[in-house]
């Protein structure tokens, strides 16, 4: 099965997309993704088994040798439905200049269809688009993900100052 089809496969299972939940906010272990969440710790096991061998879960041992589980990385997914078509894309990572993108949407906006060779031209015209936009939209995601991180780390540096402070 290729990776497409095996990632839909499991983000299709409800207790799987509400484990990813879960480890989104923070890093778990079995017992606590089972009473959180109402699953069976066996359950969980097998769910966070499918979740790792995909790549979108990893594992680390922290206090009293526990397991905990967190998402691995960023991942970005498309599904695109219509009556004529059915897509799944992972937009790649190139570097889409937002300026080219900006100029392209407006001539696909303000152009008439006769400024293209065939229909079928804009369609690819258009398809190249969709993957700049998506690409776009990864990126914007992936610093949103860089700048919560650094919220995170700048509050918990804060926090420390503070309590060294209070010690004092």
């Amino acid at each position: 099965m290729e990776f497409q089809e095996r990632l839909m496969d499991i983000l299709g299972n409800q207790n799987r997309r509400r484990i990813l939940r879960l480890l989104a906010r923070k890093p778990c272990y079995v017992t606590e993704i089972s009473e959180t969440l109402k699953i069976s710790p066996k359950a969980v096991l097998e769910h966070l088994e499918a979740l790792e061998s995909s790549g979108l879960v990893k594992c680390f041992y922290g206090e009293q040798k526990r397991k905990y589980y967190y998402v691995s990385g960023n991942f970005h997914l498309e599904i695109f439905i219509s009556p004529f078509g059915f897509e799944v894309n992972f937009p790649e990572t190139d570097e889409t200049d937002l300026e080219s993108l900006i100029l392209k949407l407006s001539k696909i906006t303000e152009s008439s269809s006769e400024s293209f060779n065939s229909i079928q031209d804009r369609i690819r015209f258009i398809r190249s688009l969709l993957r700049d936009l998506s690409s776009i939209q990864k990126k914007l995601h992936s610093e949103f993900v860089k700048l919560v991180e650094r919220a995170i780390i700048e509050e918990n540096e804060k926090a420390l100052l503070d309590d060294e402070k209070s010690w004092r």
